[in-house]
């Protein structure tokens, strides 16, 4: 989903979709609603590296080399 952060915008995110933040807005406002009393949240760097998927499987899909991949899944915890 793309949007342009016009004031009194509005942006929905779907349920298991990755979205990213960018930093280049001098002010932003974000407001959460959930539709469960136990929602969850993933974020994407601890989905990667903090894990035990094999290294050469996450350098496939982030396009990092084996060196990078092994230094953040040892920062974050992640094995293999």
């Amino acid at each position: 989903m793309l949007t342009n952060g016009n004031p009194g915008g509005v942006a929905r995110q779907i349920n298991g979709r990755s979205h990213l933040l960018s930093e280049q807005c001098a002010l932003a406002l974000a407001l959460a609603f959930f539709n469960s009393p136990f929602p969850g949240l993933q974020i994407l760097d601890v989905a990667l590296f903090a894990n035990n998927l094999a290294s050469a499987l996450v350098e496939k899909t982030t396009f990092l080399d084996d060196v990078q991949v092994k230094k953040l899944k040892g920062v974050l915890g992640g094995t293999n």
